[in-house]
């Protein structure tokens, strides 16, 4: 096909278009854009243009940059991207800003609960008690996020806010935001008795959302403060002498500071039951080897010993968590930080004791039956208690006096093993060991 064919075909099917249509094409840039007629009457005029259009261009644009704002109706959703209106990735938060804004909320809900529960019909009492719950509980979530606030504006620098120390999630701010905002609705909100259902499940799910990565920012602040003590260092060339060193261990000197709160002294109460531990498996693996013992002591120290490998190995993982190791730890139905965090000291204190002096009695049988050969009854204590077939009664029973003697408290190897038992179980050793 020739080219001046192919261009009076082109011609032809633009003439037809513009037939059907009712309009002209033009080729100019600056043309302005028509509405097309929809259908075709006997009574239009093909060869009249229609009244060009032009779109509102500047209203658009305008509709474009604004704020986003907070939909009133939207009661039922939590901290959307809409109800904040920056990036706060990059925003370095300032414990003491962040303080002032839980204040600030600890102090609305202190205005709202005492009302909260206010109803006139009784339809409505349910709801109304729900959504006092709700209130509550994120009353207590926000101390307890004020606690681990506190924690970080002591190590915070403020001199220098961009350094390595310890830094809170910018996202904190958008959730105290939120939370502000709902608590104002909350408190202008003519109809509550109708929505109090949508608040409560609102607040709650605030609580959840903050919940899970609470206990991550406790973990991370209780790292970095380990990670900030101070041990004595000698450097390669001036290493003490002998004589020197017995020199300084016996003069006095003041001891390193102890970080104070109850989480570290809580991992160093698990520091020294890991250590007895430790020391009761060295004694019994001896035992064992032990011909003075009977077979039937020796099967039970066998027991023991399995039961201590197991827990032994549990309480190395939990002090050695991070903030993701926890959150799979719970995920597998293991011990949640939260669980971790609230285990009771002097329970853990109790069952360090009875384990170490179940060694050190075990350790001075060991050593007065290494001296008997040949065919023996079975090992009694000095009191002539046996030491299988005792009752354990809890950690309770542990005696609170120094000296007291052992066997007294009536706990043999049945006993023992009662009281792994019972420990394991606080410390959910049969998830991690599967």
């Amino acid at each position: 096909m020739s080219c001046d064919t192919r261009r009076s075909s082109i011609s032809s099917d633009w003439e037809e278009l513009d037939a059907v249509s009712g309009c002209y094409g033009s080729y100019d840039d600056t043309a302005s854009i028509v509405s097309l007629a929809s259908t075709l009457t006997d009574s239009e005029d093909s060869d009249a243009l229609p009244e060009p259009t032009t779109l509102p261009i500047r209203e658009r644009v305008l509709e474009s940059t604004d704020l986003p704002r907070y939909v009133d109706d939207d009661t039922d959703s939590v901290a959307s991207d809409e109800t904040i209106t920056e990036d706060l990735l990059d925003v370095v938060v300032e414990p003491s800003m962040l303080l002032s804004s839980l204040e600030s909320l600890q102090s609305i809900l202190s205005e709202i609960i005492p009302s909260g529960g206010e109803q006139d019909s009784s339809h409505t009492q349910e709801a109304a008690s729900g959504l006092l719950e709700a209130l509550h509980r994120l009353l207590g979530t926000i101390i307890d996020l004020k606690e681990v606030v506190s924690g970080y504006a002591k190590v915070y620098e403020p001199d220098d806010p961009f350094s390595a120390a310890l830094q809170l999630d910018p996202l904190l701010y958008k959730w105290c935001t939120t939370c502000a905002l709902k608590l104002y609705k909350l408190q202008a909100e003519e109809n509550l008795a109708v929505k109090s259902e949508s608040y409560s499940n609102c607040i709650n799910k605030l609580c959840e959302d903050l919940g899970v990565f609470l206990p991550i920012f406790r973990v991370d602040l209780d790292e970095y403060q380990i990670s900030q003590l101070i041990f004595p260092r000698y450097p390669a060339d001036e290493l003490p002498s002998h004589e020197v060193y017995l020199h300084r261990r016996h003069r006095s000197s003041n001891p390193e500071p102890l970080v104070e709160g109850a989480i570290p002294d809580l991992r160093r109460q698990l520091y020294a039951l890991k250590d007895e531990i430790g020391k009761t498996s060295s004694i019994i693996r001896d035992c064992i080897v032990t011909e003075a013992f009977t077979a039937d002591m020796r099967t039970q120290l066998h027991e023991i010993q399995a039961l201590q490998t197991h827990t032994f190995e549990t309480l190395g993982v939990l002090l050695s968590n991070h903030g993701s190791d926890w959150i799979e730890q719970t995920i597998a139905g293991g011990l949640s930080y939260a669980d971790f965090t609230s285990l009771d000291r002097k329970n853990i204190q109790a069952f360090t004791e009875r384990i170490s002096k179940f060694g050190c009695l075990l350790n001075d049988l060991r050593i007065s039956s290494s001296y008997k050969m040949g065919d023996f009854e079975p090992i009694k204590s000095r009191k002539g208690v046996p030491l299988s077939g005792q009752k354990y009664g809890g950690p309770a029973d542990a005696p609170s006096e120094d000296g007291a003697d052992f066997i007294s408290t009536g706990l043999g190897c049945e006993g023992f093993k009662a009281i792994l038992l019972d420990l394991n179980s606080t410390l959910k050793v049969e998830v991690l060991k599967e």
